[in-house]
């Protein structure tokens, strides 16, 4: 409804009438765009008044959004504060907020219970839609390891300084092992063995 269309705010009025002595500013009847009593300044009835209000703030949030993004041909790098040093943080009334989650939702919708917002790109203050996409936790941490970022992935040696390379790597219990050092562990209890 806006203001202006006479015969709904009739209507709304009748269904719900305004109460002009619990606003906290003056309200005036003299409009001439529709029957609900009006605000002085703005000349817009308190219905009218806040939904443009809600409005202009969801506007200016996002203005104040992008204005801390630096777009870049690839990625959209965030420009402010950081949770954690990696992760856009913004204050959205009042609380912080991930910045990339709040991109994913301008640009895609709501994001579902129990879901995390993961970037193609990886590179973690990067708030470009296009680079976003849903998963669990569990995709995340598959998505984490799989591009070398796991607590081990950038390992590239054994502790012995072997390498992890396809015939000397095996996995056991989602941990990657050697195949030499399994087989001078086994040399040696044998050889341990074989003294007892």
């Amino acid at each position: 409804m806006e203001c202006g269309t006479i015969e709904v705010a009739a209507t709304v009025c009748a269904a719900r009438p305004h109460d002009t002595e619990k606003r906290r500013f003056p309200m005036s009847l003299n409009s001439t765009t529709c029957n609900h009593p009006h605000d002085h300044r703005s000349n817009l009835c308190w219905t009218c008044y806040s939904k443009e209000r809600q409005r202009l703030s969801v506007e200016s949030v996002k203005v104040r959004f992008w204005g801390r993004v630096l777009k870049t041909p690839t990625c959209w790098i965030w420009q402010g504060a950081r949770a954690g040093g990696r992760y856009p943080a913004f204050k959205l009334r009042g609380q912080q907020v991930d910045g990339h989650r709040l991109a994913y939702e301008w640009a895609n919708g709501p994001i579902p219970i129990g879901f995390h917002v993961l970037h193609t790109c990886d590179n973690p203050p990067c708030v470009n839609p296009a680079h976003l996409f849903l998963g669990t936790e569990g995709d995340n941490a598959r998505d984490k390891e799989r591009k070398g970022r796991g607590r081990y992935g950038k390992r590239t040696h054994c502790p012995a300084g072997h390498p992890y390379d396809e015939k000397n790597t095996y996995i056991y219990r989602g941990w990657r092992h050697c195949w030499i050092c399994k087989r001078l562990a086994y040399a040696r209890w044998r050889a341990k063995k074989e003294r007892t």
